[in-house]
């Protein structure tokens, strides 16, 4: 294991029609570009790659060596699809592997948009150059890894890591070994046991209400769950298969937002293992990711779950291992990855090794810090013999006149050093964050305060802050340059702008850099620098007046447009030329600015007033609920808004218009009976110039 901790490499799959597209957004040697790619195998071929991992359908009689192949086939296609995508693609996985060294590649895949793909088994990805498959070694760790900005510090272990393992077998589903389920963990951890680096505890009954009630009389750092999982038809969410709380032992179905919720209770759980024994039945995609995206979101830093039914041996073989490997402060990608080399060295020609998956957010960190309790180790007894000897030897020393002198006229002991006093240093903490004001519009700035506080006894030196606004949003950085002294607080403010209505999860972290050195008499350091914080946007209007860009940019100069320009405040511009309006094909949106205005219109490049009259639309990325215009009439004559449900403009839901003189100044707006339905707005002006002031939208 590698002193230093691995690099990223994060992959984004998209699911876009029948295609997949392949965004690269992290890696050691900068983002190639992303790439629509056509797929080597169909959904079809996905059902029966799965088959051969469960064994289920006509693969489950193919023998140990055809499954092999057939993973090997898989895995090959889908490392072609992948990393072989572009040149850009294949040439940063390939510098990145050799810029990471022993230090390890972990390939991280983002799947929020990956649609069906979400069902593809990522972890039989095989290098055909390397004739190896990426998951079967701890330099390349395959992980999921979900979004989620807020993480669970790691926590401090003092003594063993205390395991609670829950063992569910109702009446009403086929049976679960549970005795010989607990007996074969048992056995897999016997040796961790015996060295005092681990204690399995198991619940008497697989209640949620035991859970709770488990949790709360005693700390435990892993929970471990065998049992069955399930999907749920009427909510599209995986469950799992507890006993009902009546203390009947009936199957009682237990969501993963169930389970997180109590898990979380318990500030020590830094790891969650869910284990479908053999026995389970096969349910529609994957029942435990659902599960494990649930408990992942609650800040557990990683989940452990199986994609398909393992058999005891394979299960055993991983918990020993995987064990083993945490115990010994092992990554966390390389503790699954060690697991999996131990089921492939324990079943020959067996694919079970694909069986586990890794969801986690911090993967190339340990996942706990494991100290020894001292006085725990029993003091050793000095044998009678030796002491014996010892008395023996003392007496023979005095009678030849070697020893008395030295015992009875000691030498002046060396006095004990002076300890070297502990350098005094920081412990930041985020004191507080405010939001002002509190609720935001969109289009509009806000200010989010950050208040710090240093605990510590010394001074905390320069250091970044960074602020992460959403999760599809690059992390806002400011300096605190002057160093905050031991007990007094100091700040930042950053200035944002959303544009869109919704609830933001936002995070800070303190010293992003690690540029201050922190501690504190509890031994948290730096797991006191991170703070997740909810903005919550008002229902207010969003109002454009065109003077200024998404992003802060000031429209100071006339200037042709792309159409996407505002697609991060959640719209787009079009011309709609008519069958009429041959010469205005490449017409294209314009910001005018004179003395007094801005306002939106449409021109052609070479000479901007011709077309000037072709209707304009905007297009939502989400549906708003009603929307007014601002403009001024260029030529008498009537001025119409045409509202459509979909961005197409082919399902019209109704028009509004008003009839002007030259230079009137008017407001349209939709009525609020059309609420809800408005995906697309056109603005017609039957012959007369388009210029928009200014434009309002409310939400749905």
């Amino acid at each position: 294991m590698s002193t230093q901790g691995p690099l990223d490499f994060e992959i984004q799959v998209e699911q876009v029609g029948d295609r997949c597209k392949v965004v690269v957004s992290e890696s050691p040697v900068g983002d190639p570009p992303p790439v629509l790619v056509e797929l080597p195998f169909t959904r079809q071929a996905v059902e029966q790659i799965r088959g051969v991992l469960d064994l289920t359908g006509a693969q489950a009689a193919m023998s140990p060596v055809e499954r092999e192949a057939a993973a090997r086939r898989f895995g090959e296609q889908l490392f072609q699809a992948i990393f072989n995508a572009s040149s850009d693609i294949n040439s940063a996985y390939r510098s990145s592997l050799e810029r990471a060294g022993t230090r390890g590649l972990f390939i991280k895949f983002s799947l929020e948009k990956a649609g069906d793909l979400r069902d593809v088994p990522w972890e039989l990805l095989r290098d055909p150059q390397r004739r190896s498959y990426l998951c079967l070694s701890r330099q390349t760790a395959v992980i999921r890894y979900p979004s989620q900005p807020y993480i669970r510090p790691p926590v401090t272990v003092i003594g063993p890591l205390r395991v609670l393992v829950m063992i569910s077998s109702p009446k009403n589903l086929p049976p679960i070994d549970v005795e010989g389920e607990w007996r074969r963990l048992q056995t897999a951890t016997a040796a961790l046991q015996r060295a005092g680096r681990i204690v399995l505890e198991k619940l008497e009954d697989a209640r949620l209400n035991t859970l709770q009630r488990q949790l709360r009389g005693q700390e435990y750092h892993i929970f471990h769950y065998i049992g069955h999982g399930d999907f749920d038809e009427r909510t599209q969410k995986g469950v799992l298969m507890l006993e009902d709380r009546h203390g009947e032992e009936y199957a009682e179905p237990i969501t993963g937002d169930s389970l997180a919720d109590e898990l979380s209770q318990e500030s020590t759980l830094s790891l969650v293992i869910l284990n479908s024994c053999k026995s389970a039945q096969s349910v529609q995609g994957d029942p435990f990711s659902g599960v494990a995206s649930s408990v992942v979101e609650r800040g557990f830093p990683a989940v452990v779950a199986m994609q398909f039914p393992i058999s005891d041996e394979a299960a055993q073989a991983f918990s020993e291992e995987f064990y083993r490997a945490v115990a010994e402060g092992f990554r966390l990608g390389e503790a699954v990855s060690e697991a999996r080399r131990a089921i492939a060295n324990t079943l020959q020609n067996s694919t079970e090794w694909a069986t586990p998956v890794l969801y986690a957010r911090t993967p190339g960190e340990p996942l706990f810090e494991l100290r020894r309790r001292e006085g725990t180790q029993p003091p050793r007894r000095t044998p009678w013999r030796v002491i014996a000897g010892a008395v023996a030897a003392l007496v023979a020393l005095i009678a030849l006149g070697w020893g008395a002198n030295a015992i009875f006229n000691p030498p002046t002991p060396t006095p004990t050093p002076t300890p070297t006093p502990v350098p005094a240093v920081a412990d930041l903490m985020i004191d507080s964050i405010r939001t002002s004001p509190l609720e935001p519009a969109p289009g509009r700035p806000f200010i989010v305060s950050v208040r710090i506080r240093n605990n510590g006894d010394g001074p905390s030196g320069a250091f970044n802050v960074a602020w992460l606004p959403s999760l599809s949003t690059e992390p806002l950085v400011q300096r605190v340059e002057r160093p905050i002294p031991p007990g007094a607080t100091g700040g930042v403010t950053f200035t944002h702008t959303y544009g869109w209505w919704s609830n933001y999860s936002t995070a800070v972290t303190l010293d992003v850099d690690n540029e201050v050195a922190e501690a504190n008499a509890a031994g948290s350091g730096e797991r006191n620098n991170f703070a997740p914080h909810q903005i919550v946007m008002s229902q207010d209007s969003f109002e454009i007046d065109f003077s200024q860009l998404p992003g802060g940019g000031v429209v100071d100069r006339t200037r042709a447009l792309n159409g996407d320009e505002f697609a991060a405040w959640g719209f787009q511009i079009e011309p709609v030329p008519g069958p009429q309006d041959t010469a205005c094909v490449n017409a294209h949106p314009r910001l005018e600015v004179d003395a007094n205005r801005v306002s939106l219109t449409v021109g052609l490049p070479s000479t901007p007033g011709v077309c000037a009259s072709v209707p304009l639309a905007l297009i939502f990325d989400r549906a708003v609920g009603a929307l007014e215009v601002t403009f001024v009439a260029e030529r008498a004559g009537v001025h119409r808004l045409i509202m459509f449900s979909d961005s197409a403009g082919t399902q019209e839901t109704g028009q509004v218009e008003v009839s002007l003189s030259l230079g009137q100044q008017a407001v349209l707006r939709v009525p609020e009976v059309n609420r809800a339905l408005i995906r697309r707005v056109a603005f017609v002006t039957d012959g007369a110039p388009v210029r928009i002031d200014r434009f309002a939208i409310w939400p749905r």
